[in-house]
């Protein structure tokens, strides 16, 4: 039997993206949206934000990410540790790496 509500797939997207679903919520879902256009077309967003935020490097975020989203971590309980370089440390683009730009253009989804 499929999930009874698109918002029951919601609340258990992302561990099923995250692969951490069992085999029962993973067929569960995949009959939902095998008749559900809608929770089929957010499942293909969310892998796809899922995808480029996995691909974000400590040298893409800006130098005051930590100042400004640290409070933010923090409050909702997540370890707060340095992610942004610091700005004396940031490096220009070398050629070597791909941009994040780059990569993003790399990400492959369902359509």
């Amino acid at each position: 039997m499929p999930f009874s509500s698109c918002e029951s797939v919601i609340d258990r997207l992302s561990t099923i993206v995250d692969g951490e679903a069992s085999l029962s919520m993973r067929v569960r879902f995949q009959m939902h949206i095998a008749m559900c256009g809608n929770c089929r077309r957010y499942y293909r967003q969310y892998k796809a934000v899922s995808a480029a935020a996995q691909l974000v490097t400590p040298e893409d975020l800006p130098g005051d990410f930590d100042r400004v989203l640290g409070p933010v971590l923090d409050e909702i309980g997540l370890k707060k540790t340095r992610l942004a370089p610091a700005a004396d440390e940031r490096r220009l683009p070398t050629g070597e790496g791909a941009s994040l730009a780059e990569r993003s253009g790399r990400l492959q989804t369902d359509r």
